[in-house]
């Protein structure tokens, strides 16, 4: 499933816009207000009206708050109406194009008659899952990477009893994030150490397989990952064969592989079927709204293109401030809400003109270039033998950032070269 374009009547802040979207990845930027977030959570409307076909599926609700509010008095404001989505995208190689609307000030409800070709869609596909043929099955999430401060971990334990519609839970909350990802991972390796020769084990040593090489291909240095059942935690292996518990790790390395193993876990409960190949082979739409929060830029310079080559099936929807991340970018893969067009492709871009453009020059240029020098004195001190001055000298550059993942990095340089 994806989704081609979306038009919005009356929404919050939004008259009549209609946006059209890469299938592959468009990257949202824009000053705060722009509306880069309204259009995620209307695209998530849109997206929970696949789950009205999926018994005890949660959608993504609206409510009054949402419907445009226009002042026609100093002190007085009406709603506008009708409210109105129509969407256009396709699923399983078939193209749909409906829309939901309502013309009631009060309440969140919408009419959905002219969406009941996709409900139907989905009604069929989960019978179809129930009675245990291999269809395949969409994956559709919200992301909130900058709401982590109000971030709900789940914690039920995952029953032994599965569905694959499990990957359908809380999928459109974007401040969930599934410790059940976790768990399945803890489970996984406790079979597969386990060694049980039956067909069960083999398709959750297949699934366990393509969970591990998507989470390890996506943290920077880490060669491979595993859960330790002897702390009870996510560890990964470094080139020089230490292995660091993921909590040991920066704020933004913690945030990414939570990320990745949600949207993994989900990939591989809706289709297990698939095998090692469940991850690259499942499709869907995967929102996720400021993507670049935590990360240091030289993990935000890759992000994007790490995300499409794990997962390559996904259309991916983000929200960004990162000139960074917009270097990294085709024309076609951007919309500025601002207004602003590139004269050239925006990875034909400097940095500086890209920060330009975005209107945020001074904060990364200025920022980059206290980083890019602080990395090359470390570096630099490196390459001395190790003696009391020169660990004193470290600690005094690594203390000029207050970048949690920079600092983690020259930390590992390091340990790497003194072993300390």
């Amino acid at each position: 499933m994806k989704i081609n374009r979306i038009t919005l009547k009356n929404f919050r802040s939004i008259e009549n816009e209609s946006f059209l979207f890469n299938p592959n990845l468009t990257v949202l930027i824009g000053e705060n207000g722009a509306g880069k977030t309204t259009i995620l959570d209307a695209l998530a409307f849109a997206m929970g009206t696949f789950f009205l076909g999926v018994d005890g599926i949660s959608t993504y609700p609206i409510s009054a708050a949402d419907k445009r509010r226009v002042f026609v008095a100093p002190n007085s404001s009406e709603i506008q109406l009708p409210f109105r989505m129509d969407v256009e995208h396709n699923l399983q190689g078939l193209e749909y194009s409906w829309f939901r609307d309502t013309n009631k000030a009060t309440g969140g409800s919408t009419s959905y008659k002219n969406a009941i070709d996709l409900i139907e869609k989905a009604r069929v596909l989960t019978q179809k899952v129930r009675a245990g043929e291999e269809e395949d099955l969409p994956l559709l999430a919200y992301y909130g990477i900058g709401r982590a401060s109000n971030m709900l971990y789940e914690k039920q334990r995952i029953s032994k009893t599965k569905s694959r519609l499990d990957g359908y839970k809380n999928a459109l909350d974007p401040r969930t994030m599934h410790q059940k990802a976790s768990q399945w991972f803890k489970n996984a390796q406790t079979a597969v150490l386990q060694q049980i020769q039956d067909e069960t084990l083999v398709q959750d040593s297949q699934l366990y397989t393509a969970f591990t090489n998507t989470l390890a291909s996506m943290i920077t240095d880490w060669e491979s990952v595993q859960y330790n059942l002897k702390i009870d935690e996510v560890v990964g292996k470094f080139p020089d064969g230490s292995w660091t518990p993921l909590s040991y790790l920066s704020s933004g390395y913690k945030a990414i592989a939570a990320l990745v193993m949600d949207i993994a876990y989900r990939a591989i409960t809706l289709n297990p079927h698939w095998g090692e190949d469940a991850v690259v082979k499942t499709s869907g739409i995967v929102l996720i709204d400021e993507m670049d929060l935590y990360l240091h830029p030289k993990w935000q310079r890759t992000i994007v293109g790490d995300l499409k080559k794990a997962f390559p099936k996904i259309q991916f929807i983000v929200t960004t401030h990162s000139p960074f991340i917009v270097q990294s970018l085709k024309a076609d893969e951007l919309i500025n809400l601002d207004g602003n067009v590139p004269a050239e492709e925006p990875d034909n871009l400097s940095l500086e003109d890209n920060a330009i453009f975005m209107g945020v020059e001074n904060e990364y240029s200025d920022k980059f270039s206290k980083e890019e020098k602080i990395a090359y004195d470390y570096m630099k001190l490196l390459e001395n033998e190790p003696d009391d001055l020169v660990f004193e000298q470290l600690e005094q550059l690594i203390d000029k950032t207050t970048d949690p993942v920079f600092k983690a990095k020259l930390q590992l340089e390091r340990l790497a070269k003194f072993g300390k």
